[in-house]
């Protein structure tokens, strides 16, 4: 209001000041009823003004009221949706989770430690080297592969229901398995040293045979299973053997090489139970070293 009053005196001293200042102060002087006019002036412009301030501060008094009026409907609806949503949690909150299988949980926790290698065991006794865990189907069936080694004549690989399996876990060691039963029989891959060659085609030499340079056969107590090695020296006679053993090894190489694999699969079949009961051996132009 006091902008108001301000405005009021400023007008009246505006038009006084115009109207005085020329011959119409002269007709003002005699006309008494223009005085009055003239006098009433700042109150009239008092009362507009204050009329124009007032429908003035009534319109953002409207707008102020429509904002808080969004603002009202806004926090309405958001109580609304919070309300909602806290509905949904309690429901999901209030369902059981779902039970994971004995087979499940084995899966999951293998699947931590795929493509690493883990000591497994089984009734009989330990497995000679450390295996991979190599695939886990959709099925939780889980494929051991133990890679050709200087304690394995050949990689191979056996299949294991994931239930089948008993898992123990050691800080700092490799997991331990122990297989209670496998699932089918074990799969024999050759020279493979790696999961992904499995399903490479064998690069196996031409070797053409002469004569057979050691034979060895194996016999296991109480028990008609029967194992045997054969070498054949080369018909050139040059540095190269034929290693060929009735569990599915089938190695081509020198002298040394072929002496090396021999010993590992003799030690395999002690292992196994078998006892070597027949042994020839013939001269050759390079010495076999057994």
């Amino acid at each position: 209001m006091k902008k108001l009053f301000v405005l009021a005196a400023l007008a009246e001293m505006f038009v006084a000041a115009f109207l005085f200042r020329t011959n119409i102060g002269n007709f003002l002087l005699t006309h008494l009823l223009w005085q009055s006019l003239l006098a009433a002036f700042p109150g009239a412009a008092l009362v507009i003004l204050g009329l124009w301030d007032l429908l003035g501060s009534g319109g953002t008094d409207n707008a102020q009221q429509q904002v808080s009026d969004l603002q009202r409907q806004n926090n309405e609806l958001k109580e609304k949706l919070e309300g909602e949503r806290n509905e949904h949690l309690q429901e999901i909150s209030g369902k059981p989770p779902k039970t994971l299988t004995p087979a499940e949980r084995s899966a999951n926790l293998l699947q931590k430690h795929l493509g690493k290698n883990v000591s497994v065991s089984e009734v009989d006794g330990d497995w000679g080297s450390l295996a991979q865990v190599a695939e886990i189907s959709k099925d939780n069936i889980l494929s051991l592969f133990t890679p050709r080694s200087q304690s394995s004549s050949m990689a191979w690989f056996a299949k294991v229901r994931c239930e089948d399996v008993e898992i123990s876990e050691a800080p700092g060691h490799p997991l331990r398995l122990k297989v209670l039963k496998r699932y089918g029989p074990e799969v024999p891959l050759g020279d493979i040293t790696k999961w992904e060659d499995r399903l490479r085609e064998s690069a196996m030499p031409i070797f053409t045979k002469g004569k057979t340079a050691y034979y060895a056969g194996y016999d296991k107590l109480d028990s008609s299973d029967k194992r045997s090695v054969m070498i054949s020296a080369s018909a050139d006679e040059t540095n190269s053997f034929l290693l060929e053993a009735s569990t599915g090894q089938l190695v081509v190489g020198d002298n040394e090489e072929i002496s090396k694999r021999y010993m590992v699969i003799h030690i395999e079949y002690q292992a196994a139970g078998f006892i070597r009961n027949t042994e020839t051996k013939d001269a050759a132009a390079h010495k076999l070293f057994i």
